[in-house]
């Protein structure tokens, strides 16, 4: 059976919020249920927000960051269609390769630009789960109505795993990592 992190997050339905831990996936990617038998991943449940921003989306202010003047129609065009995490955050995403994601957040509210500490996400083959919407990036996984940024594969050409972050309004906070031992495996 493929893994799919809604599954996975399922699994932790009333889980308790762990400390910041580094626990290894063994086998191959994708990794399966079985594999996560033995985590306790963040919910976003736990990091649940209220917020419910539904005024004007503003325009993106690109100043004095030359990531996102670098990006600025990507991130423009991404802001457009408004909020779709932790209340009043728009995540936006490019390609900056085959299987590699950029990402930066915007304020719908004030337009500001925040990226994340980390540049590039390369993603394998996950699968969602049956009923679940095919996500708009695939190395991401998150909610409007949570500040719980969930990364799925590398992060800047590092081990593959899965990558728990709570956005605090400014900044990603990493809250757990589940690192693979194997990424390349054959049948």
């Amino acid at each position: 059976m493929r893994f799919s992190l809604s599954l996975f997050a399922a699994l932790a339905v009333g889980a308790t919020l762990p400390v910041w831990s580094s626990q290894a996936i063994t086998g191959c990617w994708p990794t399966t249920v079985a594999d996560a038998a033995s985590f306790n991943p963040p919910t976003y449940e736990q990091h649940h927000v209220t917020d419910n921003f539904d005024g004007s989306v503003a325009k993106p202010t690109l100043n004095g960051q030359p990531r996102a003047r670098q990006y600025r129609t990507a991130i423009r065009e991404g802001a457009k269609s408004g909020p779709n995490f932790a209340g009043h955050y728009t995540i936006v995403g490019w390609g900056c390769g085959a299987t590699c994601t950029s990402v930066a957040i915007v304020d719908a509210r004030t337009g500001e630009v925040f990226f994340p500490p980390f540049q590039e996400l390369v993603h394998y083959g996950f699968d969602v789960a049956p009923g679940e919407p095919e996500p708009d990036f695939w190395p991401l996984r998150f909610r409007r109505d949570s500040s719980l940024l969930v990364v799925i594969g590398e992060v800047d050409t590092k081990q593959g795993g899965i990558r728990y972050y709570h956005w605090t309004g400014h900044t990603l906070k990493l809250l757990k990592v589940v690192l693979t031992e194997k990424i390349n495996c054959t049948p």
